[in-house]
């Protein structure tokens, strides 16, 4: 893939294709925006993991704001988008909680 373009595919593979055999094989009901929402939640959470202590609600914001770049590089999605309909609302409110309290 190193000479591709990053649009380019390497299987002329659709979420549909991969929803449709996801319910062939799956015995839950899950789908391809499942696995993408797991995937932007992962990243987001250790990157929030790895930055320093935010010392101010600014600074938590800007940290949440980093994951969401990041996660969304990976995704291909903007950071809006990732952090709207990807990375799971509990991984952002609970890097909030945890910091909210250590503010004065």
């Amino acid at each position: 893939m190193k000479d591709r373009s990053p649009g380019d595919k390497l299987f002329p593979v659709r979420a549909d294709d991969v929803n449709r055999y996801l319910a062939d094989v799956s015995r839950v009901k899950v789908t391809a925006k499942d696995y993408r929402t797991l995937h932007a939640s992962a990243i987001a959470s250790e990157v929030l993991a790895g930055l320093a202590k935010p010392k101010t609600a600014k600074e938590v914001d800007a940290n949440v704001k980093q994951a969401a770049i990041i996660a969304s590089q990976k995704l291909g999605n903007s950071p809006g988008m990732c952090l709207v309909k990807y990375i799971n609302p509990r991984v952002v409110d609970a890097y909030r909680s945890k910091h909210a309290a250590k503010e004065s």
